[in-house]
């Protein structure tokens, strides 16, 4: 059975269709959905049975049932946001879109109901700084990480002068599923040394890993997460220039 792909163009506004073959991965078209407000950043519950994208010029995040035998979209939910979103996760449980704010320099989590629509006002809304990017839950869904990018990239470069300084750290929280509430964890702040940049990462599928890729020095960094804290550090650092 072919596998769905999703493809955002944000400045076409729409969302490109297509069908994989899971054993050639060639791609087929499947169709074409038009989304006004600049669809950008996308993400599934872990049914995979919604999509949840980001409409960065509309600052909306909008939900969407997808029909388990075609992979049609049906709209089910709409919330205005604060800002553009640049990355949406959900956590373990798909009561929960987390976003990230790249520009506005803030995290959010919104309450995802129970037919997997979003529309209820934000469960958080933090201030952090500029350049927030990756933001999603652990394997355990009771710790969350906010990468914070250094300066030097073209999205920083846009902001008014008094707020291109980027934070330049992963920020460390607590998650509470069932209320959608981040506690900042102790201590809240990952430094990095000068302009490292971390910017995404993913964690070990089976051991308390995490592998963060840090977008301005060229380099991946592996940290050790206490799983009973919830804390990072790191144990070790590669480069991914050419020597």
């Amino acid at each position: 059975m072919p596998y769905q792909m999703y493809v955002s163009l944000q400045g076409d506004h729409r969302i490109v269709r297509f069908l994989m073959d899971p054993q050639t991965g060639s791609l087929e078209p499947n169709g074409v959905v038009d989304i006004a407000g600049g669809p950008a950043p996308m993400t599934f519950n872990p049914a995979r049975t919604a999509l949840y994208v980001g409409r960065r010029d509309g600052l909306v995040l909008s939900s969407y049932a997808i029909d388990q035998k075609t992979g049609d979209l049906t709209p089910t939910g709409d919330v205005e946001l604060g800002g553009e979103p640049c990355y949406l996760s959900t956590d373990h449980t798909g009561r929960y879109v987390l976003s990230a704010y790249y520009q506005a320099g803030h995290c959010a989590v919104h309450p995802i109901d129970e037919t997997g629509a979003v529309g209820g006002a934000a469960a958080e809304w933090l201030e952090t700084g500029s350049g927030a990017h990756c933001f999603m839950t652990d394997p355990s869904n009771r710790y969350a990480f906010l990468p914070h990018i250094a300066n030097g990239s073209g999205g920083i470069a846009r902001l008014p002068v008094d707020r291109q300084e980027a934070v330049n750290a992963i920020y460390q929280y607590r998650f509470d599923a069932a209320t959608g509430h981040l506690t900042s964890n102790d201590p809240l702040i990952v430094g990095q040394g000068q302009e490292v940049g971390p910017r995404h990462y993913r964690f070990h599928p089976s051991k308390d890993l995490m592998y963060v890729s840090n977008e301005q020095d060229g380099s991946v960094t592996v940290y050790a997460l206490d799983s009973s804290k919830g804390t990072l550090r790191a144990v070790q650092t590669i480069t991914t220039l050419p020597a």
